[in-house]
């Protein structure tokens, strides 16, 4: 076992789900696009539906990576599918994707 604690990509860890564990709740603090936007998003949103979750801390740094998320994303249009994508960059490096 390790002595010190493991480092992720926006801290430490606090949590380490398995299989078959509930996901830990998820805190958003900003939204910067989202269909509908005149509703207030909460973690209940998650329900009903798929959603996929990826954490790009510095996506502004790889526009494949970008191109690569926005064509998934359009893959799936009119489907009861939601893309999450968790980043730690500015606003400003952040909106014109």
């Amino acid at each position: 076992m390790c002595a010190y604690p493991q480092t992720g990509f926006f801290g430490p860890v606090t949590s380490t789900p398995k299989a078959g564990d509930l996901a830990p709740e998820i805190s958003i603090e900003k939204i910067l696009s989202a269909p509908g936007q005149t509703t207030t998003w909460n973690p209940s949103n998650l329900f009903g539906q798929m959603t996929v979750l990826t954490f790009f801390p510095n996506i502004s740094l790889n526009l494949r990576a970008v191109m690569s998320w926005n064509a998934l994303i359009d893959q799936f249009a009119g489907k009861p599918v939601q893309f999450v994508c968790i980043t730690q960059e500015k606003n400003r490096l952040c909106c014109p994707f």
